[in-house]
């Protein structure tokens, strides 16, 4: 690539960082702010800007337009925090000579003040004077239930959009044709292929490919596509394939198939975006723009890292314009940064002067440089020798301070990117809230500014990460990756405590990677567990994505509500019941059983009408007679079962048609399978559990025959050889929700000797007393805090709460 790419202009304006950027047709630049606010920059004028105000939260997301025949007029979208998708006219996008940006009148003062302490957001702008732009959009598309962090846009012109929600829309004008729903987590990036695809990209790691007409996709094939959450999607040029970005650090090259082609390393932290520019010149080469969480943006052409942006801050996106090839990158610190490679539009020496002398300021935590013997570190004549790569980094020594500097290919020489804090002791801390730290880390969880955490080498980093979010309010579900945050970049401080993680369970049949069986998300059914509204994010849930954490103090017992297995992925599981069907004889189902089977499925893929949907006998007849399959082929009959009793038309009718045998029936293949089939028992066990959840079902599960059927089972089943990690948690859980009917004190006569029994032998086993099993024993203890409140041992609360944050001690 010749020439690099250097600073032309910065667009200084905004309250808050710069979370989105696109780039109109008529090359005006768009960004969408935290400050709630969307610019339209002139990029090669940037004192002519003019300021949106539609959104009642902050902007997270923009897509430029093609016209369409209901619409010729429209040209980008925005997404929001507040739910919201306003499509806007291109009028919107139009600058005159009436908008004038005060915050560029003297840039090279801006560029100066803003890099000295970019921390400020550009700063201190409240004297400043804007004239509130009250534009109104041209559609506005209502139905996210949550923050809209992705747009895209089909060949046809339908709108594409993503949410926080777990799922995708399509949109017809301002009309949703269909929503997209199997993900398990929020759906960061969405694409359009040529091929009439779309794909979704998750930070459930996944990405999806749905094919079909708008209103009928289907999802042909989810591929695991990085080992952390999947951040952006972009095109290749050509039809050739597409790129995706990740938290784990990568881009990968994708074929349209989703065929793996390349990765592209290079980045040290999360990549937020991936940016394809296709320059209109054939000589030219194909740019793939990343950007990141470690202060850079990245050019890689034919997969090689080509150059490297360094900036003061987080980048959060990257976008380039199609006539000029400049590229616009949006930043953390609020700024919005135009870069080209035309020389006659390079800000002058002494504005890129100072803008590298604000980057080499920014402070650089030595927690993310690793441990640092000044000794060893070289002096200013290492800076001599060159660099072995873009982007590569090398400290060194001056007086008593550790400078960063980066390798520049393209401008042969090394420059300065930041001063290593506290590098000149070990013993250093920093403060908080009036306590020392070891580390203070600026958490983004994408609920406003970014907040403050603190850590202390030794801690457990699940209940730093769990208090750190009671603190904050924030939701459940940033646990596990504010909890590897902090693992990740507390690599080389020491050893650290870890509570139990979450069990990888493999198929039985395939191996890891998958059908799993059972690898549904146990949850509470109300917030006493952590969860709320019904959330599956059970924060004492070792099934859980969200890893382990404890239980807020003074919530143990007696437990109110019981625990579900609830989640689990039902297009494995039909695939797996029809290739055992094939293998089963004369118990396979028939062609016609097969379909009604199937719209069976379909009913239980949709939750949110769970409320409304109904089955019908033979459905739920079917279902049981699976039961009857031979051992090796129970797995997924079982696991049916189980999803299926969470359907409230279903369990009913299980329990009107079937009454109590159906749950002995269940209790007896538990209990028959332990030695040649233990995951069966494991999700027999879960799918008693899930009888819990209904009124009905509460009253089968206390009766004296079905008690006694069940716990006597159970007791047979925990009484095997060997213990099973699965199998163990399930019991747990079925102790659990019996202990949380033990406000009955009838009932707690009648079945407490038994749960006591079961309990004590349980705990007794050497085995389930490591941290591997932490939390089937905080279950366990949980439900005997339940069932004994009146003979609780003194200060029981505070020793769970005890064992919950310390489980090794």
């Amino acid at each position: 690539m010749n020439p690099p790419y250097k600073l032309a202009t910065e667009l200084l304006g905004h309250q808050a960082d710069v979370r989105a950027v696109c780039v109109l047709s008529n090359g005006n630049v768009v960004t969408g702010s935290r400050d709630k606010s969307i610019k339209i920059w002139n990029p090669i004028l940037p004192s002519q800007c003019r300021t949106i105000h539609a959104h009642e939260d902050y902007v997270s997301s923009l897509i430029t337009l093609p016209p369409s025949s209901s619409f010729p007029t429209r040209a980008f979208a925005s997404g929001g925090r507040d739910k919201a998708i306003f499509v806007w006219d291109s009028s919107a996008g139009e600058l005159a000579d009436h908008h004038i940006n005060n915050n560029n009148n003297n840039n090279k003062n801006n560029i100066n003040n803003n890099n000295n302490n970019n921390n400020n957001n550009n700063n201190n702008n409240e004297n400043q004077q804007e004239d509130e732009d009250m534009t109104a959009p041209l559609l506005t598309l209502i139905g996210h239930e949550n923050l809209v962090c992705s747009l895209g846009v089909t060949s046809d012109g339908d709108i594409i959009s993503g949410s926080w929600e777990k799922t995708a829309r399509i949109w017809k004008e301002e009309k949703c044709v269909q929503v997209l729903k199997g993900h398990e987590a929020a759906v960061w990036a969405v694409l359009a292929l040529p091929t009439g695809d779309i794909l979704t990209g998750s930070a459930d790691r996944s990405i999806k490919f749905w094919r079909g007409t708008p209103g009928a996709m289907q999802c042909v094939k989810t591929i695991k596509a990085h080992p952390d959450c999947v951040r952006g999607l972009s095109l290749l040029p050509h039809g050739v394939g597409f790129a995706s970005c990740s938290n784990d650090g990568t881009v990968i090259l994708w074929t349209n198939e989703g065929d793996q082609i390349q990765t592209l390393n290079g980045h040290t932290a999360f990549v937020y975006d991936v940016h394809v520019h296709t320059p209109h010149s054939p000589e030219a080469p194909t740019l793939i723009l990343s950007a990141s969480e470690d202060r850079s943006a990245k050019i890689w052409i034919d997969g090689e890292c080509v150059q490297t942006i360094a900036h003061p801050s987080s980048v959060w996106c990257v976008s380039s314009s199609p006539s000029s090839s400049d590229i616009i990158t949006g930043c953390a610190d609020g700024v919005a940064r135009v870069w080209t490679q035309d020389k006659d539009r390079t800000a002058d020496q002494e504005t890129i002067k100072i803008y590298e002398a604000g980057v080499g300021a920014t402070a650089v935590p030595k927690s993310s440089v690793g441990d640092l013997n000044l000794d060893k570190i070289s002096g200013p004549e290492a800076l001599l020798e060159p660099g072995k790569k873009d982007g590569q980094h090398l400290m060194v020594k001056v007086g008593g301070n550790v400078e960063v500097h980066q390798w520049s290919v393209s401008e042969q020489r090394w420059i300065k990117i930041g001063d290593v804090t506290d590098a000149t002791t070990d013993t250093n801390k920093q403060v908080l809230q009036g306590k020392e730290y070891d580390f203070i880390f600026d958490i983004d969880v994408n609920e406003g500014p970014a907040k403050k955490l603190g850590y202390n080498t030794g801690e457990n980093p699940y209940v730093v990460a769990q208090e750190f979010l009671w603190r904050e309010e924030l939701d459940q579900g940033f646990l596990e990756e504010v909890a590897q945050f902090i693992i990740k970049n507390t690599a080389n401080a020491g050893p650290m405590t870890l509570g139990s993680s979450a069990p990888s369970y493999s198929d039985p049949f395939t191996g890891a990677g998958r059908y799993i069986p059972g690898a549904a998300r146990a949850s509470a059914a109300s917030s006493d567990f952590g969860g709320s509204n019904g959330s599956n994010n059970s924060i004492i849930n070792n099934s859980s994505k969200y890893g382990p954490a404890p239980v807020k103090e003074n919530k143990y017992f007696p437990q109110k509500t019981v625990v579900l297995y609830e989640g689990g992925n039902l297009d494995a599981l039909w695939n797996k019941l029809l290739e055992f069907n094939g293998k089963v004889g004369a118990l396979a189902i028939s062609d016609a059983d097969i379909k009604t089977m199937q719209a069976m499925i379909t009913t239980l893929k949709d939750t949110s009408r769970y409320h409304s949907s109904r089955l019908s006998d033979d459905q739920i007849r079917l279902a049981v007679n699976l039961l009857k399959w031979p051992s090796e082929y129970l797995l997924p009959c079982v696991d049916l079962l189980r999803a299926l009793i969470l359907h409230s038309h279903a369990s009913d009718l299980l329990l009107n048609l079937r009454g109590k045998s159906i749950i002995m029936m269940v209790s007896e293949v538990a209990k028959e399978n332990i030695v040649s089939n233990p995951n069966v028992t494991m999700l027999s066990l879960r799918a008693l559990c899930n009888i819990f959840k209904s009124a009905a079902g509460k009253a089968a599960m206390v009766t004296s025959d079905i008690s006694q059927n069940v716990l006597d089972n159970l007791q047979s089943i925990i009484s095997s050889a060997p213990i099973h990690k699965g199998v163990y948690h399930s019991a747990a859980t079925v102790l659990l929700n019996y202990a949380v009917l033990m406000e009955n004190k009838e009932l707690r006569a009648k079945l407490t000797t038994k749960i006591l029994h079961i309990a004590s032998h349980m705990l007794s086993e050497q085995q389930i007393q490591t941290a591997d099993h932490t939390d089937t024993v905080l279950r366990i203890l949980i439900a005997l805090g339940s069932i004994c409140p009146f003979s609780s041992p003194p200060n029981l609360g505070s020793r769970v709460n005890l064992f919950a944050s310390s489980p090794n001690e």
